[in-house]
C-alpha cells in the first residue's frame, strides 16, 4: 500500500508540473486516471464519500403515571363543563 501511495504521490507531481496541453494527450490522460484511481483506492476516498452517515436519535418521552391521568381526566371534566356553561350562558344572551 505504501508504495502504491508513494507512486500515485509522484504521478500527481509529475502531472502538477505539466502544461495543460500535455495533460490532454491520450496516453498521459489515461497513466494519470489509472493513478488517481490507485490512489482513490489505497486512501478509501470514494469509499467513505458513499458510506451513508449514520444518526441516532433517542427520545425518551416519560409516560404519565395512573394518578396523573387521573387528575389530567378531571381536570379536563372541570373545563368540559365550564365550557358548557359558557356556550348555554351565550346561547341565552342571543335570545
Amino acid at each position: 500500500m505504501l508504495y502504491m501511495s508513494a507512486a500515485s504521490l509522484k504521478a500527481s507531481y509529475e502531472a502538477a508540473q505539466m502544461e495543460g496541453k500535455q495533460l490532454l494527450e491520450r496516453d498521459k490522460a489515461q497513466a494519470l486516471e489509472c493513478h488517481n484511481r490507485n490512489a482513490d483506492r489505497t486512501h478509501g476516498w470514494s469509499a467513505a464519500r458513499q458510506q451513508g452517515s449514520m444518526v441516532a436519535v433517542q427520545v425518551n418521552v416519560p409516560m404519565p403515571t395512573q394518578a396523573e391521568r387521573d387528575e389530567m381526566r378531571s381536570l379536563d371534566a372541570k373545563l368540559d363543563a365550564f365550557a358548557k356553561l359558557l356556550k348555554t350562558s351565550r346561547q341565552k344572551s342571543d335570545e
